[in-house]
């Protein structure tokens, strides 16, 4: 069960070992999306399909009876998107993978929420799946660094192909003892769902350090940015000087992506 790309490689790590067999994966309803909210599938669903394995698409509802039929013995669950049923979650061992270390960052942000943050690093805790958010006892948890260039999508590719590297031997572990788990320690954090206000920098209330790590966390995709004349320009990579927050590269309000140096060709600084 999974939604986004950063789920993909793991399912297809699950796909092809000739020791699991993937009776069917479960996804988000195909939405509206981008500019011309063309109804496009999720990136799991594509990879599902490319590779002829069942899906699904089932509301809250039908949930439990797509799972029953599918003759699944666990279900692993990587950025699902929602909440699993309470019976749902009695009748099968289901297995989350969550991108934090927790009880860091319960929730839907994890990764934005530890480059804002300023973290040096983060990583990868699979749970026995419970009713509460992200509140399950821990299977294991694998670490990794942050490193200073890294942004939202190349920590996210690098959290994927941890996944990758131990969600086998995870879960068959797992499935031996599921009695070896263990309960989170206590301290729980929480992330919250992101908007549009979260990416808006604002140099006159924010440190160059804060507003650095805003880009960091909504690069490559959407994008940190700056009101500047009236008009949104994103800032997709940037850097310190004495203090200073230096922008790298841009994407003005209907243009491509380009250098800062060439932006200036043209336009007063957004500093």
């Amino acid at each position: 069960m999974g939604t986004p790309a950063i789920a993909c490689p793991a399912l297809e790590a699950l796909l092809r070992d000739p020791s699991v067999s993937v009776v069917g994966v479960i996804t988000q309803p195909i939405r509206p999306s981008g500019r011309g909210r063309r109804l496009v599938p999720s990136p799991v669903y594509q990879i599902a399909t490319q590779y002829q394995v069942p899906v699904w698409t089932p509301n809250r509802a039908s949930l439990l009876s797509v799972c029953e039929g599918s003759g699944a013995t666990i279900i692993f669950v990587m950025a699902y998107g929602r909440l699993l049923p309470p019976d749902l979650l009695a009748m099968f061992p289901c297995v989350n993978a969550h991108a934090s270390l927790l009880p860091r960052y319960r929730g839907a942000s994890p990764i934005q929420s530890a480059l804002l943050n300023g973290d040096t690093q983060t990583g990868i805790t699979y749970i026995q799946m419970t009713e509460g958010l992200d509140e399950g006892p821990m299977i294991a948890a694998y670490p990794i660094p942050i490193m200073p260039n890294d942004h939202a999508g190349s920590l996210s590719n690098r959290l994927a192909q941890t996944v990758v590297d131990t969600l086998i031997p995870t879960l068959k572990g797992y499935l031996v003892n599921r009695n070896q788990v263990t309960a989170q320690p206590v301290g729980a954090t929480y992330c919250h769902k992101l908007t549009v206000g979260d990416r808006h920098l604002q140099p006159d209330g924010m440190s160059a350090v804060e507003m650095l790590n805003r880009i960091r966390a909504f690069s490559p995709d959407s994008g940190a940015f700056v009101m500047h004349l009236g008009r949104p320009v994103k800032i997709l990579s940037a850097t310190i000087e004495n203090g200073h927050l230096i922008p790298l590269r841009v994407r003005p309000d209907g243009k491509k992506t380009m250098s800062y140096r060439d932006y200036l060709l043209g336009n007063a600084p957004l500093f």
